[in-house]
């Protein structure tokens, strides 16, 4: 992880500090009331997620699946998301709590 990315993925995120992403970078972060809270803060160039953290009151199990699912989707296109990410959640056994897959989809495909 270069340092842009430890800086901006630390525990103390802070849409002040926004000035340390280089031009050409996007960030954003939603809040969405589903059946729980979600929250996605996302880093995109063009139409690639170069970086996501997905949090909120949220269940998700196994519990390594949350940081397996944030891996899976970085580096991917937003448009071909929609079915590699329902078949990795399939595969994977990966059971979500307090929002559907098509909550976290929306997010993607509107940040």
């Amino acid at each position: 992880m270069n340092l842009k990315e430890n800086w901006l993925w630390s525990l103390l995120i802070n849409i002040n500090l926004m000035s340390g992403i280089i031009e050409g970078d996007f960030l954003k972060t939603i809040v969405r009331k589903c059946e729980k809270l979600l929250k996605v803060s996302i880093e995109k160039e063009g139409d690639i997620i170069k970086n996501i953290k997905i949090s909120g009151d949220f269940f998700i199990y196994p519990e390594e699946a949350l940081d397996e699912l944030e891996e899976f989707i970085k580096n991917k296109s937003i448009n071909d998301l929609k079915d590699e990410l329902e078949s990795f959640i399939k595969n994977k056994n990966i059971i979500i709590l307090g929002f559907k897959i098509n909550d976290l989809l929306e997010i993607i495909e509107n940040a």
